[in-house]
């Protein structure tokens, strides 16, 4: 079905900003019975945060409480999700079962966090979403963690972790870079990344290779071109040149059910003529907005986890290796779980408990594993 024929719920209409409101205030919430997993209630909730240009914008998130108020103050994870469109309607709170989209939430609700998932501005909210723009993504993960401790009757701890997979890599990866200075009062353990969209100039070389590739590098163009108004020069004619099913596909499609994909893989499999010319990719401003909007190392005293595919034709495993070397150059402390079994789609849900494992390993404080300066192929557990 359309994401256009998807009736969103007056919930996620945001209200107007209260004036002064600060990054992470909570503007709604209600409970969402239907999301209960494990002993923990769900919330659906809009909250503040902010965009790529430091503006107030508004996100939905859904959240995970347990129900035993014993433990105290409680740890926060924070969930950000692979693509899954553009249009409004592709918010994961908005899916039939939210549950199964956030990898390891049972073993993680199971060790007392509350965990969080954000949809991203513009999924679920009003509009232009602001895909594979990684400040935007970043500063609405920090902000979802904020609203944890903003919520009525939760009673949330400053220490945190971060993890996601694909764009939602990308997202975690900004987080962790920015948590620092953008959010100081919360203290980050750990984040997890699987198969990240980490260098963009690197993977729009690559995207011609799958249909999904294509679709996403064209949701990228289609997005940037309404936030960066130096790239419509550049990017109003490639875009104006896709085919009327393909730009349905890019504004009017989600990647969150099988029927999903099959529509996608109809329109987007063919090679885009509009696509098969990277020069557009070339001229400025778009080398330097990929730049900007790829991720960097993160600080040193942050221990990262990644996760990657062998089988991964979409974040292929010599982009996800360079970002690992270049971070173990500048000092990180990254282990690696690398299955050449493994693809794109599955690299995540496949792999719930091994991450939840991890970020509750460095959510107790216990040292992370060092795989730099260990061959890559030896990194299998």
């Amino acid at each position: 079905m359309p994401a256009s024929a998807v009736a969103i719920p007056a919930f996620y209409d945001p209200p107007p900003l209260p004036e002064g409101a600060r990054p992470g205030t909570v503007l709604r919430a209600e409970r969402a019975p239907e999301a209960d997993t494990g002993g923990a209630g769900a919330v659906r909730l809009l909250y503040v945060t902010t965009d790529y240009r430091g503006r107030p914008t508004v996100s939905s998130a859904m959240a995970w409480l347990p129900q035993d108020d014993t433990a105290g103050p409680r740890p926060v994870v924070a969930w950000a999700h692979p693509t899954t469109g553009i249009a409004r309607a592709c918010a994961p709170s908005l899916a039939a079962a939210p549950v199964r989209r956030v990898p390891g939430l049972a073993e993680l609700l199971a060790t007392g966090a509350i965990v969080v998932a954000t949809d991203y501005p513009g999924l679920g909210t009003p509009g232009p979403t602001a895909y594979l723009i990684g400040r935007a993504e970043g500063q609405a993960v920090l902000d979802s963690v904020r609203a944890m401790h903003r919520l009525k009757g939760v009673s949330a701890a400053p220490r945190f972790a971060i993890y996601g997979h694909s764009q939602g890599g990308q997202a975690s990866l900004f987080a962790g870079t920015m948590a620092a200075g953008y959010a100081p009062e919360l203290t980050l353990a750990g984040v997890a990344a699987a198969a990240p969209a980490a260098d963009l100039t690197a993977l729009t070389e690559a995207s011609n290779d799958t249909a999904i590739g294509r679709w996403v590098l064209a949701m990228a163009l289609d997005s940037w071109r309404q936030f960066y108004p130096r790239s419509r020069p550049v990017l109003d004619p490639v875009t104006a040149a896709f085919p009327a099913d393909f730009r349905a596909v890019i504004v009017d499609s989600c990647l969150m059910t099988a029927a999903e994909f099959a529509r996608i893989q109809l329109f987007a499999k063919p090679l885009n003529p509009a696509l098969a010319d990277r020069s557009a990719l070339r001229r400025p401003p778009l080398p330097a907005l990929l730049a900007r909007n790829s991720a960097r190392p993160l600080p040193p005293e942050v221990p990262l986890l990644v996760l990657q595919g062998g089988d991964d034709t979409v974040v292929p495993a010599k982009v996800t290796r360079a970002f690992v070397e270049a971070s173990c150059q500048a000092g990180g402390r990254v282990q690696v779980f690398f299955d050449p079994t493994q693809n794109h789609f599955y690299i995540a849900l496949a792999n719930g408990s091994r991450m939840a494992g991890w970020l509750a390993d460095r959510l107790a404080g216990k040292p992370a594993r060092n795989d730099c300066g260990r061959p890559w192929e030896t990194k299998i557990e």
